[in-house]
């Protein structure tokens, strides 16, 4: 018996992650729709320590899609952890990221650092790539070893957290 879900798969407006089941994107009928449902995944750690994103969204929330400014398609987001990008990015704050692997000089970007993800800005000296806090008081650098680097996101947003 194939449930509603099912039918709305069928019908091309929900597109899943082949390796995970549990990851789907919510497709637009309309090339022109005012609501994208962006997957929101665990916290993103702004500290020293953190874990691996693991691929499995915690829930969609909705987001019109104007205040993206990018295709729906290659967002996400994620919740920030720790203090080591105050005082642009807070605990809990939502971080909106757009995919892509090349950030440019200065981008926030969300990254994995050796089984750690982190949100950090992207600086690139001398070929060397470097991931700092904004929180220079508290954090160091990272001169990162390029091999266990992997550029996930560009931050593209971040929304306060209204706390009740």
């Amino acid at each position: 018996m194939c449930s509603s879900y099912c039918s709305v798969r069928k019908k091309r407006f929900l597109r899943q992650n082949p390796s995970n089941p549990a990851d789907y994107q919510v497709l637009a009928d309309d090339p022109n729709k005012k609501i994208a449902y962006i997957n929101l995944y665990g916290m993103g750690p702004c500290g020293p320590e953190g874990s691996l994103l693991d691929g499995n969204p915690i829930r969609k929330l909705a987001i019109a899609t104007e205040m993206l400014g990018f295709d729906a398609n290659l967002a996400f987001m994620l919740k920030a952890k720790g203090d080591s990008m105050l005082p642009k990015i807070k605990e809990g704050d939502l971080v909106i990221a757009k995919k892509s692997k090349d950030p440019l000089q200065g981008d926030i970007i969300v990254c994995v650092y050796r089984g750690k993800v982190l949100i950090k800005k992207f600086v690139k000296i001398s070929g060397d790539i470097i991931l700092e806090s904004l929180n220079r008081d508290k954090f160091d650098p990272i001169v990162v070893d390029k091999h266990e680097l992997q550029i996930e996101d560009v931050v593209k947003a971040v929304y306060a957290y209204a706390s009740a």
